[in-house]
């Protein structure tokens, strides 16, 4: 099985529930988070291995990361 691309909106305390989860499973590829501020985004991502992060949903949003490819 492929794993799923996931983004997470938001990084706080729910996000890092769910990410805990998440990672115990497994079959999840960590691609984008979005939150405010940027610094909040870039350490959740940090933390739980995300790809990408920001504070706007749109770059998210693009077809590259449905396919889990980032520039």
């Amino acid at each position: 099985k492929s794993p799923v691309n996931l983004c997470v909106v938001g990084a706080g305390a729910i996000a890092q529930r769910h990410m805990q989860a998440l990672v115990q499973i497994g079959g999840v590829n960590a691609t984008w988070v979005v939150s405010r501020p940027s610094e909040q985004a870039h350490e959740f991502a940090h933390r739980y291995g995300f790809k990408c992060s920001g504070e706007a949903l749109e770059p998210a949003q693009l077809p590259s990361v449905e396919r889990g490819a980032h520039d």
